[in-house]
């Protein structure tokens, strides 16, 4: 089944990704992508395959899958939007990156994580 096909996929690219081999989990996430897999299935892909892109330090492609997942509905939707955060701190966009990490902390009031950034990004000198 396609479906089986998809999740093998996912888990071997989660498996690559975790050992550090970056150019085969994101094969795999794009394999387990194009057999198009259920919604939620396809969300937590594009979350997996924007962190992969995050950690190759192609912000624009994170950017991209998170919001992707954003828009199928993922369940936990603070990760998507504190990983955008993430993502637009490190293209120096500070306010983008402040109402990424809100956003994460309106989905799921009181999580550390985004109450940790939104206080450094609020405390930070402004750019010269």
């Amino acid at each position: 089944r396609q479906q089986d096909r998809a999740a093998t996929h996912a888990n071997r690219g989660l498996i690559y990704f975790t050992l550090g081999n970056p150019a085969a989990a994101e094969r795999d996430y794009t394999a387990a992508l194009a057999l198009n897999p259920p919604a939620d299935q396809r969300a937590a892909l594009l979350l997996n395959r924007g962190n992969l892109h995050f950690v190759r330090q192609n912000y624009q492609k994170a950017l991209a899958d998170y919001d992707q997942a954003l828009k199928l509905g993922l369940s936990q939707t603070q990760i998507p939007h504190f990983n955008r955060g993430l993502a637009l701190a490190q293209l120096n966009q500070p306010d983008a990156a402040l109402a990424a990490y809100r956003a994460a902390l309106a989905a799921l009031p009181g999580w550390p994580p985004a109450q940790q950034k939104i206080a450094q990004l609020q405390s930070a000198p402004p750019p010269q």
